[in-house]
């Protein structure tokens, strides 16, 4: 077993600057070496999908306390902190993890197959619908890791005053990993571990319910209920927040499509929110809409009628996230037609179906394909021919036929400090006049280095905050 602490995952904000703007500059010159050995992003990232008290937040890379920010993605490094009576439901894939009040955590590690939690105080709900051959997940606290083995219903209570933590099966399979070895648990038991070494331990039966099982058991009836579910994949999170803000209805060449209900007849895609800087994506788009999670980083928009509408990507297979499903746009001669002053704007719209995603930072061929074939209805001959160019940095996305750049107000423009600062786009968007699209070079990144305000986006210093020990103790893991 390993002990470590959770300042691990913290970074210095400095060296993230420096190292994020290094990013950008070599994302802007396209070299990608074929035989360049590839650290592809990770596939899945946490979304909260629910909370009710105080939450608040410390982003990787920062280490303040902030209060939460809706549809802002959580990733590896990013720890959250319950105050009293509040609660908070995260996603990440086919898993539901919850927290009731006075809970300190940390995703400590999050890819494709693995996703490692820390909780070093508090009671945290842990619902997986569906574990895919090779995936796991491991909970860390000061006594004990312990792994998941098959989908099911799992609790665990951490009090570090009394060396205990406390696992309940309500369904499923599990091992618990502590200083003295292992301790298989399954459906049914109930074991409450004093230190780590496994030895010395109780067993009860079932619980009774209680009010945090209760609002568990509520939440995980709404997400298997949810219409949305249909037609997407349920790894997709935030698939159930669209069923309360649309419907879906078939369209002609492109499916199932969802269409928003109550947006302005002003409003497009990527157009009500900010960007934030998050490693290793770089630029990444934060929704306001209490549905724009799911629509902000997977499938594609499409105008039907003159109203914008969002298409999924194959229900049968799993999601991929993006930061940010767009192109961009620039160019010096239109820079300089609507710059004001060193304000020099960028601007971007949403990708339609069909169309290829290029991401702005390095990727292998494998994640180049599961990004967009995960995503769209894409040949995947055109997939090849993209990535061919993009790895030898000659692609050039100014001859690509976008279809949603010929759309009436598709496409959004800010002054570049509102932009790299995370301020919210829609009250400062540039107007754009008829012949402003004229001189435009269409961009696969944002030409934009990001600052210290860049990584904490628009989020404000919380009020509250947690204890210092209470992040500050140290954790078992087995992996």
């Amino acid at each position: 077993m390993t002990r470590f602490p959770t300042a691990i995952a913290l970074t210095l904000l400095w060296a993230l600057c420096c190292l994020a703007t290094v990013h950008a500059q070599s994302s802007q010159q396209g070299r990608y070496s074929q035989s360049s050995q590839y650290d592809d992003p990770p596939d899945r990232v946490g979304y909260v999908s629910h909370s009710t008290g105080a939450v608040i937040h410390s982003p990787a890379g920062i280490d303040n306390w902030l209060d939460l920010v809706r549809n802002r993605p959580v990733i590896r490094g990013d720890r959250l902190w319950t105050a009293r009576n509040a609660r908070v439901e995260l996603q990440i894939g086919s898993a539901s993890v919850r927290m009731g009040p006075h809970t300190s955590f940390e995703l400590l590690e999050l890819d494709d197959r693995f996703a490692q939690i820390q909780i070093t105080e508090g009671m945290l709900n842990l619902s997986v619908r569906r574990l895919r051959r090779g995936e796991s997940f491991e909970i860390a606290t000061p006594d004990l890791a312990f792994s998941i083995h098959e989908a099911g219903r799992y609790r665990i209570d951490v009090n570090p005053y009394r060396n205990q933590t406390t696992l309940v099966v309500w369904d499923g399979e599990g091992e618990v990993w502590g200083d003295g070895g292992s301790f298989p648990l399954s459906g049914g038991d109930t074991v409450r571990f004093y230190g780590s070494d496994l030895r010395d331990y109780q067993v009860f039966a079932l619980p009774r319910p209680d009010a945090f099982d209760r609002y568990n058991a509520q939440r995980d009836r709404r997400l298997a209920r949810s219409e949305s579910l249909r037609y997407v994949s349920d790894d997709m999170v935030g698939f159930a927040s669209l069923d309360a803000h649309g419907s879906w209805r078939p369209v002609r060449n492109h499916g199932n499509v969802w269409f928003p209900n109550e947006v302005d007849s002003d409003w497009a895609p990527y157009r009500d929110g900010h960007w934030v800087w998050q490693e290793p994506w770089g630029w990444t788009w934060v929704d306001n809409a209490p549905w724009g999670f799911a629509p902000s980083h997977y499938g594609r928009w499409v105008s039907v009628s003159n109203r914008w509408g969002w298409v999924p990507g194959p229900r049968e297979q799993r999601a991929v996230y993006a930061p940010a499903v767009v192109a961009f746009v620039g160019g010096s001669n239109w820079s300089l037609s609507l710059s004001q002053g060193n304000r020099a704007p960028v601007g971007w719209f949403a990708l339609a179906p069909r169309e290829v995603y290029v991401p702005s930072y390095r990727a292998s061929r494998d994640y180049f394909q599961r990004v967009n074939v995960h995503s769209t209805v894409v040949n995947t001959t055109v997939i090849n021919n993209v990535y061919n160019n993009y790895s030898s940095g000659t692609i050039n996305v100014g001859q690509v036929n976008y279809a949603n750049r010929a759309v009436e107000g598709a496409v959004t423009v800010v002054p570049g400090n509102v932009f790299r600062d995370s301020r919210q786009v829609r009250s400062e968007a540039l107007r754009l006049d008829s012949n402003a699209m004229a001189n435009v070079e269409y961009r696969r990144v944002a030409e934009i280095a990001p600052s210290q305000r860049s990584l904490q986006g628009s989020a404000v210093a919380a009020e509250q905050r947690p204890r210092a020990e209470a992040f500050a103790r140290q954790v078992v893991a087995r992996t």
